[in-house]
């Protein structure tokens, strides 16, 4: 979570394609990886532990037959902040800097804003994480008490990244 208030956006169109994207390439590696994904949704990922098999994967290649680095990293990032998604009432935000745009899961109700970049979240862990890291970083983050008022009510789910037409 950040601490300092980050001035930040609704997706655009644009956004909310790129957005799911991402998934594609996370179940296209666990479809190369033999992975069960009977379970998950066609669109995206519904359960942490296919991320984590996906990263085992991935550094289980070798380097000329994997996706890039960074094209995982991102793909990955985005697949695990639309499970946080689900679980925290949160919901994806662009913020914009001097770079360019990131992706965040913000939610500003109530005490402030809380702001989760679960691509950096990703980023940072997953060069040293050839076991996976992703059920282990959000088991820990669902269960600190600053999370916890954020827990998302079951019968709330989330808008879909993409209206209904």
């Amino acid at each position: 979570m950040s601490a300092k208030p980050e001035k930040t956006s609704p997706l655009t169109s644009d956004h909310r394609t790129l957005l799911i994207s991402q998934f594609g390439l996370v179940l296209e590696c666990a479809k190369a990886a033999d992975i069960d994904t009977d379970d998950e949704s066609e669109n995206a990922p519904e359960t942490s532990e296919v991320l984590d098999e996906v990263v085992r994967w991935w550094h289980a290649q070798p380097a000329h037959e994997r996706p890039e680095r960074d094209d995982m990293v991102f793909a990955l990032g985005i697949a695990m902040g639309d499970y946080v998604r689900h679980v925290l009432d949160v919901e994806w935000r662009a913020v914009h800097d001097e770079d360019g745009v990131e992706f965040a899961l913000v939610n500003e109700k109530g005490d402030g804003q809380h702001i989760f970049w679960p691509v950096s979240s990703v980023a940072k862990r997953f060069d040293d994480s050839p076991d996976g890291f992703v059920c282990d970083f959000l088991d820990a983050m669902f269960s600190a008490e600053a999370v916890q008022p954020l827990l998302r009510e079951e019968d709330n789910p989330p808008e879909p990244l993409l209206p209904e037409e």
